[in-house]
């Protein structure tokens, strides 16, 4: 569904601003029982993310999926962050 795509998006950065896997530590079938009875760990932001992108993250792995942002709401916040990095002194 399009509000998974946005919790795989929200997975999908995380790794790549904390250039590792999630719950490395877990082995598949805890992975699984864990997610299945949702209970899986909530990802740790790396602590330089900006605010705005560490609570775009954070809405996007909401448990309910209808508390999602939607793809259009994903793009205009992440328009935000651009510009409110842009502002940031080099």
């Amino acid at each position: 569904s399009a509000k998974s795509d946005v919790y795989a998006w929200g997975v999908c950065m995380w790794e790549v601003l904390a250039q590792s896997e999630p719950h490395a530590a877990l082995s598949a079938a805890e992975l699984v029982a864990l997610q299945q009875t949702n209970r899986l760990p909530a990802l740790a932001v790396p602590p330089a993310v900006p605010p705005p992108l560490h609570s775009l993250l954070h809405d996007c792995w909401r448990s309910a999926p209808a508390a999602r942002p939607t793809a259009a709401e994903l793009d205009s916040r992440l328009q935000l962050v651009q510009d409110a990095l842009a502002l940031l002194p080099a």
